[in-house]
């Protein structure tokens, strides 16, 4: 069941960058490599991600000491289209969508659908321990630019108009605000610094990003992400609303946080 508090609208000149949803699972899959084969299959025919990758993370174990205890190895593999702006990632712990092609909710959330369809029947998955929906939007400023005219005054630290009675100009800014919400918790983050392309857990990535920055441009990372976490249910209609009331908190936290020149400048339509 979808459900907006705030009509739909559409940035033709949208800053997004990425748009993920995670779903983590109860309990590990040890034995997700034996099902990789059909999934794959169901998900190359389905949704075009037909080009595949591994990789393996290692994860260091300290004592109570701090002295290095245990290495623990972790495969993911990721299954992708070929232009490189959809793909999934699968472990044994959980599942994720992400895009850098996203147009509206509605297709992003039936393609989502269709990936926890074949993964959750696949393997058999039950029950989860956490579901989220994140945006990451990038805004590359002018040189005459200033972080206010895009976003609210409470997102970007110190206030400027004060910086110079300490003589001193501005180098990094990060804020992170946590709301609870009725569907989970809602987090709010802003960075401010030079040549930012994603945040930094979000990397390194088999997307590929358009128009990405120089290294001395002067850029604005929004990343807001909406997370629930306890045991549920992970039946495929169940979590359609569930996502949905992620969405709809993200959607009206973005409107409330960035202002109306910004809206402008990317080319809001609404549709009513």
């Amino acid at each position: 069941m979808t459900h907006r508090t705030l009509p739909r609208q559409r940035l033709s000149r949208s800053p997004l960058v990425q748009v993920l949803a995670q779903a983590v699972f109860s309990s590990p899959v040890l034995a997700m490599p034996r099902y990789l084969p059909e999934i794959h299959d169901v998900l190359r025919r389905q949704l075009d991600l037909s080009e595949t990758d591994e990789t393996t993370e290692t994860e260091i174990v300290f004592s109570l000491a701090g002295e290095p205890q245990t290495k623990q190895e972790r495969k993911r593999w990721t299954f992708y289209r070929p232009d490189r702006r959809w793909a999934v990632v699968l472990s044994e712990q959980l599942v994720v969508l992400h895009t850098s092609a996203y147009d509206t909710f509605e297709d992003f959330a039936w393609i989502w659908r269709q990936v926890i369809e074949v993964v959750f029947g696949t393997v058999g998955i039950p029950r989860l321990q956490r579901i989220g929906l994140r945006y990451t939007d990038r805004v590359v400023l002018g040189p005459d630019e200033q972080a206010e005219q895009y976003l609210s005054a409470a997102l970007l630290g110190y206030p400027r108009d004060r910086e110079a009675a300490l003589g001193a100009r501005r180098v990094f800014a990060r804020s992170d605000t946590v709301l609870q919400t009725a569907a989970g918790l809602l987090s709010l983050r802003c960075v401010e610094g030079q040549g930012l392309v994603l945040p930094p857990d979000l990397l390194p990535s088999v997307l590929v990003y358009p128009d990405a920055p120089s290294s001395d441009a002067r850029v604005l990372l929004l990343d807001l992400d909406h997370s629930r976490a306890g045991e549920a249910s992970a039946q495929p209609s169940t979590l359609a609303d569930d996502f949905w009331a992620l969405h709809d908190s993200l959607d009206l936290a973005f409107r409330n946080v960035v202002t109306d020149q910004a809206l402008r400048a990317w080319g809001q339509e609404v549709f009513t």
